[in-house]
């Protein structure tokens, strides 16, 4: 993980989000289509001082005419950020989510026990 720091996340439609902490993880998908891309989606998992988790989604864009939307959340775990960008794709999990959570899970040991199906 990242060393702690104070970040400033500025939202649409909502006040900025300051808060000091360390990312968890980050994770895009603008070379997906390679690199002419002009739309992509990038996430961020920060883990505040206080140990609650703030999720950023922040849609990219570089045609005329359209600006970037942000997009932040603070939530009291990891599964309560997953459950937070379930919500934002429909009940399931889109690919920059499932990226972003990956690594979450390499990094942290509270999104490695929540980023898993257990079944019995």
């Amino acid at each position: 993980m990242s060393e702690s720091k104070t970040h400033t996340i500025h939202r649409d439609g909502k006040p900025p989000l300051r808060f000091t902490g360390t990312v968890i993880a980050e994770f895009d998908n603008r070379s997906v289509r390679g690199p002419n891309q002009t739309r992509w989606t990038e996430i961020a998992l920060y883990r505040t001082k206080a140990g609650k988790i703030v999720v950023e989604v922040t849609n990219r864009t570089q045609w005329q005419g359209e600006s970037d939307r942000c997009r932040a959340e603070v939530v009291a775990d990891a599964k309560a950020a997953i459950d937070w960008l379930t919500e934002d794709n429909q009940g399931e999990l889109g690919s920059v989510s499932q990226g972003v959570l990956t690594q979450a899970a390499r990094n942290d040991d509270e999104f490695k026990a929540a980023y898993i199906e257990y079944v019995d």
